[in-house]
């Protein structure tokens, strides 16, 4: 695991990548990276509807092995795009561009979906522009390729030039506060 230190360009402070590859799309390289936060990103602020993730509480108990939990699948549900601001300047609509080309070519050689750890990001960063999902809960979530391209469009549709006021940051925020979509400047 890499530490990472440059938290303007993340979802949470002190992440750790904890996996990281690379989507050639033509010459450019969209950096895909999976992180895992110590800190929640709902407690910098990011995110727009809610401040708090979901309070849960849990009691330790001794057996031998436990089942692994499945992950909650988000793929596909619907979430409220509003505009934030982190930063002074949106991404380059040509950068974010990249980024929707590469989840195309992504879902021809992956699964087409992906899986969030609790408190964790998945980000697509290239040039100006940075793609992310944001996990919120204490559960690891499934979401989909497609479902993260296009509403991370929607967003930055609804928050970026030419709409004004221009605001940094387009999210779209599940109802029930467990997970985020969201484009901005990376």
């Amino acid at each position: 695991m890499t530490a990472r230190s440059d938290s303007a360009s993340i979802a949470c402070a002190n992440a750790l990548v904890v996996n990281s590859s690379t989507v050639m799309v033509g010459e450019n390289a969209v950096v895909v990276e999976t992180l895992t936060c110590a800190e929640s990103a709902a407690k910098r602020g990011l995110f727009a509807t809610h401040p708090d993730p979901p309070k849960t509480s849990s009691t330790k108990t001794s057996s031998s092995a436990a089942p692994a939990a499945t992950p909650v699948d988000v793929c596909g549900q619907i979430c409220s795009d509003s505009c934030a601001s982190d930063g002074d300047l949106p991404p380059i609509s040509e950068d974010c561009q990249t980024i929707y080309n590469s989840i195309t070519i992504l879902q021809g050689s992956i699964a087409p979906t992906f899986d969030v750890p609790a408190s964790g990001t998945q980000q697509l960063t290239f040039g100006t522009c940075r793609v992310f999902f944001n996990n919120f809960s204490t559960k690891t979530i499934t979401s989909c390729w497609t479902s993260l391209s296009q509403q991370a469009s929607a967003a930055g549709t609804l928050c970026f030039p030419p709409t004004q006021p221009v605001q940094s940051l387009g999210l779209c925020n599940a109802a029930d506060t467990t997970w985020q979509i969201g484009v901005g400047h990376s």
